[in-house]
């Protein structure tokens, strides 16, 4: 049996101390205060019906419990990039909203995005000697102010390597995690630093065999690390400055210090000050390289996209098309259409979260509007066999808006509306006029939306409860735009729900208050035109000979080119009436192309139109500012392209 003085030995070396006070900002990181009881009298008891627990030279070595290489060997999974943004942008956005519960806001992320049983963060005291807990979630949350020794215990050889390291059954080793239960099967842990210095880990567990980690893993959560070093260099920087004012108010107060000293201490807030501007500048740095990937994401997906919808419109061209074919074009339309829309979406909603979205305003009628939104929604309505009734008024509603935007707003809402309401259910849209607002509603009998969600509703990336099937699809954004976009027009909406009763979104706009016009102006339709001698440019062959199909098809002359130099040789030669010609070109890129063809007296009467994957308003004026005429977006309707193709001038 233990002596008193063996006991006291053995909590010394094993023991999961509290975490220790004089740490700055702990209290604040950690939202509340500190727990009333120790980590060390939680698990005391048990330490002490575990005398072994205290002899590390009877342990298994380290190299038994380390398992990092496995991680290659495992299946690889393809990058989780939309749940990384997710996850990364509604950290994001805690920090802004409240720095001081972050660091547990960050494990609950951790325990939600790998799907494991705990999931926490590590620092590092003062003195070096320790590891605290200031945030745990899942089934060790309980453990919340705990710690481990920092010579012996996972943290630590995690700094000691300055490396991420996976280990299995770590209680084998260090037995004081014998009384944390459930038991370790698997810990994902990597260190994040501030200022070069190691300060922590961030670190996920698995409490069952079913769930391993894997390379993607490893990936994901070295990203969160590099978040942690920023929220944690966040929090302690704003804990410092407000640290620094109470002491500069208090010295001002009491008069019990010199100016000297005051003066120090308001450099000392303006350091603190700069370094908080700087942090800011480093958020700023972040959403631009946000939309700069969002940008690179659009343009790698439309590139696929345009040559599938090309090859859609030339089955449809063949006369010998039967039933079968006819149904796997509409699907595959079907699929290209909507996930063209998720693109832009994605594109649309950091337009707006950043102020850079210009409303092109004109005098429109409503009806328009309605009538272009339940054509673009109907596909998806007809999918799953709703029946639409749509009411509006005799006499024409007129608004000063932006024909396409609004038209988006009635297309997310009744897209919303269909996801969410089963085969064979109703959707009504109405549009009518009350006083000076126009109010668009549009109602269903769905699912309905759940109490707690109504008040979040228009957030982004907000969604209703998911099957594992994901059937709605989707990514949350809708109707976050719908909302934006209204309140971009001065207007405003709202929703109405209850579960299992269907969902009622109502939106309401400003009336025009310009007289409403005599008649509407008719708008003659112009011929198609001739046969054009067109070429196509493009690196993603694919794209350019199917697209140079199409266009034979409709009784065009073509030639096709994979890169700048062949493209200019090309154009000398055949000298075509109408380049389409890809921006993103390999050495030689679209707009140095056609620069050089503008140079070329032979090619003066030249049509030049833009066919990429870049749709911002920058990418329209930067290949405006290079000699196009025209700037289409992949995958391009071919209906529009033909339009563009009708007005163009016989070459002189």
């Amino acid at each position: 049996m233990n002596t008193p003085a063996d006991e006291s030995q053995n909590r010394d070396r094993v023991r999961i101390r509290q975490l220790p006070t004089g740490v700055p900002g702990l209290d604040e990181i950690l939202g509340g205060g500190l727990p009333e009881y120790s980590f060390e009298q939680k698990t005391a008891a048990t330490l002490a019906a575990h005398p072994t627990v205290s002899h590390p030279a009877g342990l298994v070595p380290l190299e038994s419990i380390l398992c990092t290489e496995e991680l290659s060997r495992r299946p690889a999974r393809q990058p989780a990039h939309a749940v990384e943004n997710r996850a990364l942008a509604a950290l994001a956005q805690a920090l802004a909203d409240s720095p001081r519960t972050i660091l547990q806001r960050l494990a609950e992320t951790v325990l939600e995005v790998f799907q494991v049983g705990s999931a926490g963060i590590s620092l590092l005291t003062e003195d070096a000697k320790w590891f605290y807990w200031p945030a745990i979630a899942g089934a060790w949350k309980a453990h919340i102010g705990g710690g481990t020794p920092r010579d012996f215990g996972p943290c630590g050889d995690v700094l000691d390597r300055n490396a991420s390291l996976l280990f299995k059954h770590i209680e084998r080793r260090y037995e004081y995690f014998l009384p944390v239960t459930p038991l370790v099967k698997e810990a994902l842990l990597v260190p994040f630093h501030v200022a070069g210095q190691a300060v922590g880990t961030i670190w996920a567990v698995t409490h069952d065999e079913h769930r391993r980690f894997d390379a993607e893993d490893l990936r994901q959560l070295e990203r969160l690390g590099q978040f942690a070093a920023a929220a944690y260099q966040t929090v302690e920087s704003l804990t410092a400055l407000e640290l620094r004012r109470d002491a500069a108010l208090n010295l001002m107060e009491d008069a019990v210090e010199s100016r000297q000293t005051a003066e120090r201490l308001n450099q000392e807030l303006q350091e603190s000050e700069q370094k908080s501007r700087e942090q800011s500048l480093a958020l700023v740095d972040l959403h631009r390289r946000k939309d700069e990937f969002l940008a690179m994401l659009s343009h790698e997906l439309r590139n696929p996209l345009a040559p599938i919808s090309n090859a859609v419109h030339l089955l449809r061209l063949r006369k010998d098309e039967d039933e079968d074919q006819r149904l796997v074009c509409s699907i595959i339309e079907r699929q290209v259409t909507q996930l063209t829309r998720l693109v832009d979406d994605l594109m649309e909603v950091s337009r707006i979260t950043t102020g850079r979205v210009q409303l092109r305003r004109d005098r429109v009628v409503m009806s328009g509007i309605v009538e272009r939104g339940v054509e673009a929604a109907h596909p998806l309505m007809d999918q799953r066999r709703h029946e639409l009734t749509v009411s509006l008024p005799p006499e024409p509603i007129w608004l000063v808006a932006d024909a396409a935007r609004l038209e988006q707003v009635v297309v997310n809402l009744l897209t919303n509306a269909a996801k969410y309401t089963d085969e064979g259910g109703r959707i009504w849209l109405s549009v009518k006029k009350e006083e000076d607002e126009c109010v668009l509603c549009v109602r269903d009998t769905g699912v309905g939306i759940a109490p707690d969600l109504l008040p979040r509703i228009f957030d982004l990336f907000t969604q209703a409860e998911r099957s594992l099937d994901r059937s709605q699809g989707g990514l949350g954004i809708g109707l976050a735009l719908v909302q934006r976009l209204v309140e971009l027009h001065g207007g405003r909406v709202e929703v109405h729900s209850s579960l299992g009763k269907g969902s009622e979104f109502v939106v309401r706009l400003p009336l025009s208050t310009l007289a409403a016009p005599l008649a509407e102006p008719k708008v003659a339709v112009a011929p198609l035109g001739p046969s054009r001698r067109v070429l196509v440019v493009d690196d993603n062959q694919d794209a350019a000979r199917s697209l140079a199909m199409l266009l034979k098809a409709a009784g065009h002359e073509t030639a096709t080119a994979y890169d700048g130099p062949t493209a200019l040789k090309t154009a000398a030669a055949c000298k075509p009436a109408v380049v389409l010609l890809d921006i993103g070109l390999p050495g030689l890129d679209g707009y140095e192309v056609a620069k050089r063809l503008r140079q070329q007296p032979a090619l003066e009467n030249l049509t030049l139109i833009a066919l990429t994957g870049y749709g911002n308003e920058a990418d329209h004026r930067r290949s405006k500012e290079a000699g196009f005429d025209h700037h289409l977006v992949k995958p391009v309707e071919f209906p529009k392209l033909q339009a563009i193709l009708g007005t163009i001038a016989e070459r002189t």
